[in-house]
């Protein structure tokens, strides 16, 4: 039997994500599943405010399990960020100037490996949501009240991965 090539797992006590593990062939796949899991969320917000930005940088970035790896401010832009940072999930604003959310999306969604999207918008009208579904977003969910359905939306697309995690909507040390 071939051994994973993993040098850390080799006859010895090692700590990953906060769980410590006596190292064996068995276990090996056990050690690096948990380093998996333990890798956050990557996001990637795309918006046009600079006020919303912000708060959804506060928001986001305070809690375990997520990392916020840029901001982008236009649909060309969240376009080469997809391509350079690989987010996990990308949260869209519809209406942007130039390129919007729609056709952003669009052309994520065309990618080898396109990450989940959320729409994100002011307008919760029910042509804005049919458009998102056409353009294949993962989720549609209005500013006005987006801090509390943000954490449905992130199991609904992530599920097991978050369940450790604190959630988005709720105090650090509450999970999802």
């Amino acid at each position: 039997m071939v051994r994973p090539p993993l040098a850390a797992c080799v006859r010895r006590r090692i700590q990953v994500a906060g769980r410590s593990f006596q190292s064996n062939d068995t276990l090996c796949s056990e050690v690096v599943l948990a380093h998996k899991a333990a890798k956050p969320l990557r996001v990637l917000v795309v918006d046009d405010s600079h006020e919303f930005v912000q708060t959804a940088l506060r928001r986001l970035g305070s809690y375990a399990g997520l990392e916020v790896v840029g901001c982008a401010s236009a649909g060309q832009e969240a376009l080469d960020l997809v391509e350079t940072l690989r987010p996990d999930l990308v949260l869209m604003d519809l209406a942007m100037p130039g390129m919007n959310g729609l056709e952003a999306t669009r052309r994520i969604k065309a990618m080898a490996t396109p990450p989940r999207v959320v729409i994100l918008t002011l307008y919760d009208d029910p042509a804005y949501r049919e458009a998102a579904v056409g353009v294949r977003a993962d989720g549609f969910v209005t500013k006005a009240e987006w801090s509390q359905q943000m954490p449905a939306a992130l199991v609904d697309l992530f599920g097991d991965r978050l369940a450790d995690a604190p959630s988005v909507g709720a105090p650090p040390g509450t999970t999802i």
